[in-house]
């Protein structure tokens, strides 16, 4: 239980592009916010991170059309 929590609390987060190597960095940066250790660096609300979706989401959509 020690190692678990030794890499939650201390080590960064697998990057989302060694499980898919087509995710967007502006995603990346998505999920960096929020796993942020740091909860003051963390979303505040839902809705600010929903704003941060329909974001990527325009960037996406826009990227393959």
């Amino acid at each position: 239980m020690d190692a678990i929590q030794h890499r939650i609390q201390d080590m960064p987060p697998t990057p989302a592009h060694e499980f898919r190597a087509d995710i967007p960095d502006i995603f990346q940066r998505l999920i960096d916010k929020a796993l942020a250790k740091n909860t003051n660096d963390r979303y505040k609300t839902g809705a600010d991170m929903a704003g941060d979706l329909s974001l990527v989401y325009d960037f996406i959509r826009l990227a393959d059309g």
